[in-house]
């Protein structure tokens, strides 16, 4: 996984974790957090940035991409689906 330039916000965590469809409860658990941390850090309340980089890599592994002028992708990736993004599918 590439290692990020740039922090997100609460605000994008929370617009890329409703974008894949995802409880407060499953990220919290893909990020090794409490789901009370999750949603400080959706309410930007004051949390370590080490947390807002654990939250990011693991809606990163799900799916999600941050630009860096505050824009966020979330596409759901289907661990099942082993074919190339852009390829044909048969």
């Amino acid at each position: 996984m590439t290692v990020s330039q740039f922090s997100i916000t609460g605000s994008q965590a929370r617009m890329a974790r409703a974008g894949l469809r995802l409880s407060v409860r499953q990220i919290a658990e893909a990020a090794n957090v409490s789901p009370n941390t999750v949603t400080r850090a959706e309410a930007d309340l004051p949390v370590n940035t080490s947390t807002l980089a654990v939250l990011r890599q693991a809606l990163e592994a799900k799916g999600a991409r941050f630009g860096s002028d505050g824009s966020v992708i979330a596409n759901a990736i289907d661990p099942e689906d082993d074919s190339v993004a852009g390829e044909p599918q048969a």
